[in-house]
Protein backbone atom coordinates (compact mmCIF):
# COMPACT_ATOMS: atom_id res chain seq x y z
CA UNK A 1 0.00 0.00 0.00
CA UNK A 2 1.29 3.45 -0.92
CA UNK A 3 0.85 5.74 2.08
CA UNK A 4 2.44 8.79 0.45
CA UNK A 5 0.42 11.88 1.49
CA UNK A 6 -1.69 13.19 -1.36
CA UNK A 7 -1.19 10.03 -3.39
CA UNK A 8 -4.69 8.63 -3.25
CA UNK A 9 -5.84 5.63 -5.27
CA UNK A 10 -7.50 7.95 -7.77
CA UNK A 11 -4.36 9.93 -8.55
CA UNK A 12 -2.26 6.75 -8.86
CA UNK A 13 -4.89 5.31 -11.19
CA UNK A 14 -4.94 8.48 -13.32
CA UNK A 15 -1.12 8.50 -13.52
CA UNK A 16 -1.17 4.84 -14.62
CA UNK A 17 -3.57 5.68 -17.45
CA UNK A 18 -1.38 8.60 -18.54
CA UNK A 19 1.74 6.40 -18.42
CA UNK A 20 0.06 3.83 -20.69
CA UNK A 21 -1.49 6.32 -23.11
CA UNK A 22 1.22 5.85 -25.75
CA UNK A 23 3.02 2.74 -26.89
CA UNK A 24 6.62 2.38 -25.77
CA UNK A 25 8.95 2.87 -28.75
CA UNK A 26 12.63 2.59 -29.58
CA UNK A 27 14.59 3.63 -32.65
CA UNK A 28 17.47 1.46 -33.88
CA UNK A 29 20.03 2.35 -36.53
CA UNK A 30 21.30 -0.37 -38.83
CA UNK A 31 23.64 -0.17 -41.81
CA UNK A 32 20.95 0.39 -44.46
CA UNK A 33 17.91 1.40 -42.42
CA UNK A 34 16.44 2.71 -39.22
CA UNK A 35 13.93 0.58 -37.34
CA UNK A 36 11.22 2.03 -35.16
CA UNK A 37 9.86 -0.64 -32.83
CA UNK A 38 6.66 -0.04 -30.83
CA UNK A 39 5.03 -2.29 -28.24
CA UNK A 40 1.43 -3.02 -29.27
CA UNK A 41 0.35 -5.98 -27.12
CA UNK A 42 -3.13 -7.28 -27.84
CA UNK A 43 -3.46 -5.29 -31.06
CA UNK A 44 -3.50 -6.43 -34.66
CA UNK A 45 -2.39 -4.61 -37.80
CA UNK A 46 -6.04 -3.65 -38.41
CA UNK A 47 -5.96 -1.63 -35.15
CA UNK A 48 -2.95 0.46 -36.25
CA UNK A 49 -2.55 3.28 -38.79
CA UNK A 50 0.84 4.65 -39.89
CA UNK A 51 1.19 7.93 -41.80
CA UNK A 52 4.16 9.97 -43.00
CA UNK A 53 4.03 13.74 -43.50
CA UNK A 54 6.52 16.60 -43.20
CA UNK A 55 9.27 14.36 -41.80
CA UNK A 56 6.99 13.01 -39.05
CA UNK A 57 5.97 9.39 -38.77
CA UNK A 58 2.59 9.15 -37.03
CA UNK A 59 1.46 5.91 -35.43
CA UNK A 60 -2.16 5.85 -34.29
CA UNK A 61 -4.39 3.08 -33.08
CA UNK A 62 -7.10 1.93 -30.77
CA UNK A 63 -7.15 -0.95 -28.36
CA UNK A 64 -10.67 -2.17 -27.69
CA UNK A 65 -11.80 -3.85 -24.50
CA UNK A 66 -12.19 -7.58 -24.93
CA UNK A 67 -15.58 -9.26 -24.61
CA UNK A 68 -17.06 -9.19 -21.09
CA UNK A 69 -19.47 -11.68 -19.60
CA UNK A 70 -22.80 -10.50 -18.13
CA UNK A 71 -22.05 -11.63 -14.56
CA UNK A 72 -18.42 -10.45 -14.62
CA UNK A 73 -17.05 -7.42 -12.78
CA UNK A 74 -13.51 -6.21 -12.16
CA UNK A 75 -12.06 -5.71 -8.70
CA UNK A 76 -9.34 -3.62 -10.40
CA UNK A 77 -7.69 -3.42 -13.81
CA UNK A 78 -4.42 -1.87 -14.96
CA UNK A 79 -5.03 -2.66 -18.61
CA UNK A 80 -5.29 0.30 -20.98
CA UNK A 81 -7.98 0.62 -23.62
CA UNK A 82 -8.65 3.46 -25.98
CA UNK A 83 -6.89 5.36 -28.71
CA UNK A 84 -3.35 6.67 -28.95
CA UNK A 85 -1.17 8.61 -31.36
CA UNK A 86 2.60 9.05 -31.45
CA UNK A 87 4.50 11.38 -33.78
CA UNK A 88 8.21 10.69 -34.24
CA UNK A 89 10.52 13.04 -36.15
CA UNK A 90 12.50 11.02 -38.66
CA UNK A 91 16.19 11.62 -39.32
CA UNK A 92 17.38 13.23 -42.55
CA UNK A 93 18.49 11.07 -45.46
CA UNK A 94 15.73 8.48 -45.60
CA UNK A 95 13.98 6.85 -48.56
CA UNK A 96 10.38 7.98 -47.98
CA UNK A 97 8.99 5.81 -50.79
CA UNK A 98 10.13 2.47 -49.35
CA UNK A 99 9.09 2.66 -45.70
CA UNK A 100 7.34 -0.55 -44.63
CA UNK A 101 5.99 -2.08 -41.45
CA UNK A 102 5.18 -5.46 -39.94
CA UNK A 103 3.54 -6.60 -36.72
CA UNK A 104 4.43 -9.79 -34.85
CA UNK A 105 4.17 -10.99 -31.26
CA UNK A 106 2.96 -7.64 -29.90
CA UNK A 107 5.65 -5.59 -31.63
CA UNK A 108 5.21 -3.19 -34.55
CA UNK A 109 8.42 -2.73 -36.54
CA UNK A 110 8.61 0.14 -39.04
CA UNK A 111 11.48 -0.26 -41.51
CA UNK A 112 12.80 3.14 -42.60
CA UNK A 113 15.46 2.67 -45.29
CA UNK A 114 18.29 5.15 -45.62
CA UNK A 115 18.53 6.89 -48.98
CA UNK A 116 21.35 5.82 -51.31
CA UNK A 117 22.87 9.30 -50.97
CA UNK A 118 22.90 9.08 -47.18
CA UNK A 119 24.57 5.65 -47.25
CA UNK A 120 27.22 6.88 -49.72
CA UNK A 121 27.94 10.04 -47.68
CA UNK A 122 28.80 8.02 -44.60
CA UNK A 123 32.45 7.07 -44.40
CA UNK A 124 34.86 6.03 -41.71
CA UNK A 125 37.42 8.64 -40.68
CA UNK A 126 40.85 7.24 -39.87
CA UNK A 127 42.53 8.32 -36.65
CA UNK A 128 46.22 9.17 -36.94
CA UNK A 129 48.48 8.28 -34.06
CA UNK A 130 51.17 10.89 -33.34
Amino acid sequence: IDDTPGNSFGSRWLQKIQDNANPIVEMREKKDEYQLVAEIPGMSSEDIEIKLSDGLLRIAGEKSESHREEDESFMFSERHYGSFERAIKLPNGIDHEHISADAKNGLLTVHIPKSAEAIQKERKIPINVK
